[in-house]
C-alpha cells in the first residue's frame, strides 16, 4: 500500500516537471516572437511607460489623426489668408483716408482759410495781414515739423501688415523645427502659427485713434501759430503807431522850443522854459527808442513766423479797427465747448 502511494506521489511529480517546461518553452517562443509589434510591447512594458506614450507610439491611427488635423488646419489657415487679405485691403484705406484728412488738416483749421499767397517781394510794398497768415501757412516750420510728425503716425499701418506677414514666415519656417533640443512637433499648434485677422482689425482701430490724435495735434498747432501771427501783426502796429505819435509830440516839442527862443530873444520867456521842453524832448527820445526796438522784436518774431530772412521788412499794414463782440459769455463758452480742439484731443486720448 505504501509503494503504491509512492508511485503515484512520484508520477504527479513528474507530470508537474513536464507541464512547467511545455510552458516555459511556449512563454519562452512568445517572448522571442519576430513580432515587431510584439517587441515594443514586451519593452515598454517593462519600462512602465505612460500609456500616452505607448498609444503613440503603438496606436497606427495616429498618423491619419495628424494628417485629418493637418488638412483641417491648412483649411482654417486658408480662410484666414482670405480675411487677412480683407483686412489688409482695409487697412490701405484707411491710410489713404487719413493721409487725404492731415493734408486738408492745415487749410481747415478753423480759424483762417487760405488763399494764394503773395510772393514775398509784394509784401515789401504792402502787407495785409491774410497775405501774411497765407505764407505763415505755406513756411512755418512748427507747422511743417508737426505735419511730419502726423504724417509719420500713418506708418503704423504699414507696420501692422508687415509686423503679420514677419510672424506668419517665422512661424512656418520653424513649424518644424526642434529649438529647444527634443521632439515639440506633436506639442505646436499648427493654426496658432498664422495671424489672427481679428487682432489685426483690433490694431488698426488702435492706429486709428493713434492717427486722429496726430491729425488733432497738427490742427491744434496750426491754430496756435495762427494767434501767434495775428497778435505778433497787431504788435507791429501798435509800434509803428507808437513811434508815429512820438515823433510828432518830438516835432511839436521842437517847435515849442524854437518859439520859447524867440520870444527869449525878446524877453518875453526865461531860459527855464528852454530847458524844460529839451527835458521832455530827450524823454520822447528815449520813448521813441524803446518803441523802435518792440517793432524790430515784433518784425523779427513775424518774420520768424513766416520763416523768411530775419532782415526782411514788410511794407504798409492794414489798419487797426475796433472789433465789437456782440454774443454773450454764455455763448462763448458754449462755442467754446464745441470748437476747441484741445477738449477733442482729450476726448480722443481718453
Amino acid at each position: 500500500m505504501k509503494s503504491l502511494v509512492i508511485a503515484k506521489t512520484t508520477k504527479l511529480l513528474l507530470l508537474s516537471i513536464i507541464c512547467f517546461v511545455l510552458l516555459s518553452a511556449c512563454s519562452q517562443n512568445k517572448s522571442t516572437s519576430p513580432s515587431l509589434q510584439g517587441e515594443f510591447n514586451h519593452y515598454f512594458k517593462d519600462k512602465k511607460y505612460s500609456k500616452y506614450v505607448q498609444d503613440n507610439l503603438n496606436d497606427t491611427s495616429h498618423a491619419k489623426e495628424s494628417r485629418q488635423a493637418k488638412s483641417q488646419v491648412l483649411a482654417n489657415n486658408k480662410a484666414q489668408k482670405i480675411a487677412l487679405k480683407k483686412v489688409k485691403n482695409q487697412l490701405s484705406s484707411k491710410k489713404k483716408n487719413a493721409s487725404n484728412q492731415l493734408k486738408s488738416a492745415v487749410a481747415n483749421n478753423g480759424l483762417f482759410k487760405p488763399g494764394k499767397a503773395s510772393s514775398q517781394n509784394a509784401l515789401k510794398q504792402k502787407a495785409p495781414l491774410s497775405q501774411v497768415l497765407s505764407i505763415v501757412l505755406n513756411n512755418n516750420l512748427t507747422i511743417k515739423n508737426s505735419f511730419e510728425e502726423a504724417q509719420a503716425s500713418l506708418a503704423k499701418y504699414d507696420q501692422v501688415s508687415f509686423l503679420d506677414d514677419m510672424l506668419a514666415q517665422y512661424a512656418a519656417f520653424t513649424k518644424d523645427l526642434s529649438l529647444t533640443g527634443s521632439n515639440q512637433k506633436h506639442n505646436k499648434s499648427v493654426a496658432g502659427g498664422f495671424p489672427f485677422p481679428g487682432l489685426t482689425s483690433l490694431k488698426a482701430s488702435i492706429i486709428d485713434q493713434a492717427v486722429e490724435s496726430s491729425r488733432l495735434k497738427l490742427k491744434q498747432t496750426t491754430q496756435d501759430v495762427i494767434t501767434q501771427t495775428h497778435q505778433t501783426y497787431y504788435k507791429l502796429q501798435f509800434s509803428k503807431q507808437e513811434i508815429s505819435l512820438i515823433q510828432q509830440e518830438i516835432e511839436l516839442l521842437n517847435a515849442l522850443k524854437e518859439e520859447i527862443k524867440n520870444s527869449y530873444s525878446t524877453n518875453t520867456a526865461d531860459l527855464n522854459s528852454v530847458i524844460q521842453v529839451d527835458i521832455e524832448i530827450d524823454k520822447d527820445r528815449n520813448k521813441l527808442q524803446v518803441a523802435k526796438d518792440k517793432k524790430r522784436a515784433q518784425q523779427a518774431k513775424l518774420n520768424a513766423l513766416m520763416n523768411v530772412s530775419p532782415d526782411f521788412v514788410l511794407g504798409k499794414l492794414d489798419k487797426l479797427k475796433a472789433i465789437k463782440i456782440t454774443a454773450t459769455a454764455k455763448q462763448l463758452l458754449q462755442k467754446a465747448k464745441t470748437s476747441r480742439v484741445e477738449i477733442a484731443l482729450l476726448k480722443s486720448e481718453l
